[in-house]
């Protein structure tokens, strides 16, 4: 099985979850699309995990999940969202709905896509397992 794996730190570890603190690739460094990309952001990007890892802060550990949850993860997030705004807006423009009132109905619409997605994050994260492996 294919998988997406990144690796981190631990930032703190409890009996039910660990915080993992991600490094920035090596590898983006020459990637072309690194401005671009949000993985390579100088922001912190911190993660908790579910689970007993038995893990203590300051290991550091690798995150993976499967390619085929990665795949539903972005088609979560950007695609269907992306379809959703392009559906309304060439919807409405074929009924005549003047040009800035179907832009702002589809934004409209694809954030309240956004504010669903939000408000079932507890039920999305059901679907998505990622397992912690100390380096």
């Amino acid at each position: 099985m294919e998988e997406i794996k990144h690796t981190g730190i631990v930032v703190s570890a409890g009996p039910d979850a660990v915080k993992v603190r991600f490094e920035q690739n090596s590898a983006c460094a020459g990637c072309h699309a690194a401005g671009y990309c949000t993985a390579t952001s100088s922001e912190e990007r911190i993660m908790e995990v579910k689970g007993n890892h038995e893990l203590r802060s300051g290991d550091r550990v690798e995150v993976s999940i499967s390619k085929s949850q990665g795949y539903l993860a972005l088609f979560l997030g950007y695609l269907l969202p992306l379809l959703i705004l392009l559906a309304v807006l060439f919807i409405l423009t074929g009924l005549s709905a003047g040009e800035v009132t179907a832009a702002l109905v589809a934004v409209g619409v694809t954030g309240i896509y956004y504010l669903g997605l939000y408000l079932s994050g507890k039920h999305i994260s059901g679907k998505f397992n990622f397992r912690v492996h100390k380096i």
